[in-house]
């Protein structure tokens, strides 16, 4: 089920909020909770119900192996044995789904052989909940985490808002949040932050991610036709539209989660603003940053052990991470273009940051936008086929069709009944699609950030949101996915 949904918006949500909430006030708390897990689980197999099974057995494989950890007789080894145990399995699990047929091709390729690949179902949200079990499974390790009812850690788990996208969230935020009774009331305040952040990631995604999702899947499709102007709009519309895309879905979660008086953690805090590629990453998917710094750069050694060992620890973690968002080379270059970029910086700190700050905002910009065409790209071949557009495309031809893309069926109907030549049609079009671009850029660079908007909580700015959450649903004839969906 998509958040941008009418079935979501309108049945779903209600339901559940009334139902959990009505539980908790006739004190059957425990039943508020279970009602959740089930809506959870109910969200989760909406699709494809066959894997509702697998999330609850991991869910109950790792409460157990954290439930054991625990016992008081239990040996360090023993411990640790069981960690490793843990560990393997679920990465097994994730290797399975997401990664079986990208090793068999590769080996198939190396050694001519002939392997079989599978036809494999990626489930949804696998390498969310599998990194937050196993974050839940190192602190039961190394603090001895405490022990929490197979009931709360389903729920911290399978939380509907943040299951399929993140945030990856942390056992300690979560839990002791669901058992704590004055977070089972009611309140308006919790209820108008949380409509507030929904209808801002809403927007983000309805009226920004999507409209230059439709260049960008234009773009890609034909990769080898456009000129450098083209290459130029459908670059900067994919690094707009991930940007919307999934800090949008991040602000509907903190929305979601606020609606169940629960506080899920900020993701993201304007990375565009970002003056060098270390702050980037301080800004952008924060949770995932968090993870990998705490559960592989730090075990791997962190900046402990000399300079040298540093730089091999950060790329090698940069690496992991751009192998854990998919199964394909082009992932695992553009881990590795981020993790040089990081190695760079380190180097020539001093210098970097003596730089004008808008040198470095768009230095950074410029190198993070260039790296996610290595990242959008089907396949290394047609990221090379775009950026030589970029840079040999020339300024012939026509980009007519991006900017109808962008423009949609809807507004290009109205455009078509504007009495003027063909000519004023196309510049008209033209004119929005460039003009939308900009916008969103000012928007990234100068707007403030989700948070600053909502947390300011100017009450008379009711009408806006209404406003705006009346754009969004005017859209819903055109439902899309979220990107990170397939990650």
């Amino acid at each position: 089920m998509l958040f941008n949904s009418q079935e979501f918006i309108f049945l779903f949500l209600p339901i559940v909020l009334l139902g959990y909430y009505g539980l908790h006030r006739l004190n059957l708390h425990n039943g508020a909770k279970s009602f959740l897990l089930g809506a959870s689980l109910f969200f989760y197999g909406y699709y494809n119900i066959s894997y509702v099974a697998l999330l609850l057995g991991s869910i109950v494989f790792n409460y157990l192996l954290h439930r054991m950890m625990l016992w008081e007789t239990i040996s360090i080894r023993a411990k640790k044995s069981f960690l490793g145990i843990g560990i393997a399995l679920n990465l097994l699990l994730l290797f399975y789904f997401k990664y079986y047929n990208f090793f068999v091709e590769n080996i198939n390729a190396l050694f001519r052989a002939d392997i079989v690949t599978k036809d494999i179902v990626l489930p949804l949200g696998i390498s969310f909940f599998t990194f937050q079990q196993i974050s839940f499974l190192a602190d039961s390790y190394q603090t001895g985490a405490e022990k929490y009812s197979l009931l709360d850690y389903g729920v911290f788990v399978s939380f509907f808002p943040q299951l399929i996208a993140g945030p990856i969230v942390l056992h300690q935020e979560l839990i002791p949040q669901l058992r704590d009774e004055k977070r089972w009331r009611f309140h308006t305040d919790n209820m108008e932050i949380g409509l507030k952040y929904f209808i801002i990631g809403l927007a983000k995604k309805t009226l920004l991610a999507d409209r230059l999702g439709s260049i960008v899947t234009l773009g890609y499709t034909y990769p080898i036709h456009w000129n450098t102007p083209g290459a130029l709009l459908i670059i900067l519309s994919y690094s707009l539209q991930i940007y919307f895309d999934f800090s949008g879905y991040s602000d509907m979660a903190i929305g979601l989660g606020r609606m169940f008086g629960l506080e899920i953690p900020i993701n993201f805090n304007s990375p565009y603003k970002a003056a060098n590629i270390k702050e980037f990453w301080d800004r952008w998917h924060m949770t995932m940053t968090r993870f990998f710094t705490k559960y592989v750069y730090i075990p791997l050694g962190g900046s402990r052990k000399g300079k040298y060992r540093t730089y091999i620890n950060v790329l090698l973690v940069f690496t992991i991470s751009g192998l854990w968002h998919g199964a394909a080379w082009n992932f695992v270059l553009w881990g590795c273009m981020h993790g040089v970029a990081l190695v760079l910086y380190r180097i020539f700190k001093k210098y970097i940051d003596k730089l004008p700050q808008i040198l470095g905002r768009l230095a950074t910009f410029l190198f993070v936008s260039l790296a996610w065409v290595v990242f959008r790209a089907d396949s290394l071949g047609a990221a090379k086929r775009m950026l030589m557009s970029l840079l040999a495309g020339g300024f012939g031809g026509s980009n007519l069709n991006l900017y109808y893309a962008f423009l949609g069926d809807g507004a290009q109907l109205v455009l078509s009944q504007i009495p003027y030549p063909v000519v004023v049609y196309e510049l008209c079009a033209a004119l929005f699609c460039v003009g939308g671009l900009a916008a969103a850029l000012l928007l990234v660079n100068f707007g403030r950030s989700s948070h600053e908007t909502v947390l300011r909580n100017q009450r008379s700015s009711g009408f806006l949101y209404g406003f705006l959450a009346a754009l969004c649903i005017m859209t819903f004839m055109e439902v899309s996915v979220f990107l990170y969906f397939n990650f």
